[in-house]
């Protein structure tokens, strides 16, 4: 609450701020991590080592799976989105393989059924609210729906992932757009899954639409 823990305090001026936060980002757009060790730790050490503990909660464990939404959600805009999208979203999709050819795989439906999948879908995926953010999420949950489906995989990551973003409102029409996707598949599998989202979205009521949740906030 003190003016003294504000950034622009600490750096000298707002302007000044803006200006370095200016070469931030063209730093991590033209030179990525080049040269600066600090960061690369960040991406190289800190980033892996955090993705490999989210692979090892129960996602059963909904108190864990949101405070590691919400941290993750931090972590994306305090590193910013050119960040988010070249340094974390990679990371993460190459441990969900999300792929027509991981469907039949016992890795791919290992990691399917963790809590990464809620933790990247509401901590990472709805971290910047620009329509292709938002299709990206659609995407996603579609994808893991599919796939959970045709493997005969536990859904409890993907209700897990429903239950945080129920948390909020505004996500409501996006995880009715992935229902119907998955209603009217040509898949009796997937179609099937939908029934069951349906009916555990209509038993949670969004999930406690009326708490408040930063990370999911827009």
């Amino acid at each position: 609450m003190s003016k003294l823990r504000d950034v622009a305090t600490i750096i000298g001026s707002r302007e000044q701020l803006a200006v370095l936060l200016l070469l931030y980002d063209y730093q991590l757009e033209h030179e990525g991590t080049t040269g600066w060790d600090t960061l690369l730790w960040v991406v190289n050490q800190l980033l892996p080592q955090l993705i490999e503990i989210v692979g090892k909660i129960n996602v059963a464990s909904t108190a864990c799976v949101h405070e590691f939404s919400r941290f993750f959600w931090r972590f994306c805009r305090t590193f910013g989105k050119i960040f988010t999208n070249t340094k974390v979203k990679p990371q993460f999709q190459e441990i969900l393989r999300l792929s027509e050819e991981n469907v039949d795989t016992s890795a791919g439906n290992g990691v399917l059924t963790k809590a990464t999948v809620p933790i990247y879908a509401t901590g990472v995926l709805t971290c910047y609210i620009q329509e292709e953010d938002r299709k990206l999420l659609v995407g996603f949950l579609e994808d893991v729906m599919t796939m959970l489906s045709l493997s005969h995989a536990p859904l409890d990551s993907l209700k897990a992932s429903f239950v945080e973003l129920g948390a909020n409102p505004a996500y409501h029409e996006l995880l009715l757009t992935v229902l119907w996707y998955g209603v009217v598949h040509t898949s009796a599998l997937v179609r099937c899954t939908a029934a069951r989202m349906f009916e555990s979205s209509a038993g949670l009521n969004m999930a406690h639409a009326q708490s408040e949740y930063e990370p999911l906030s827009i």
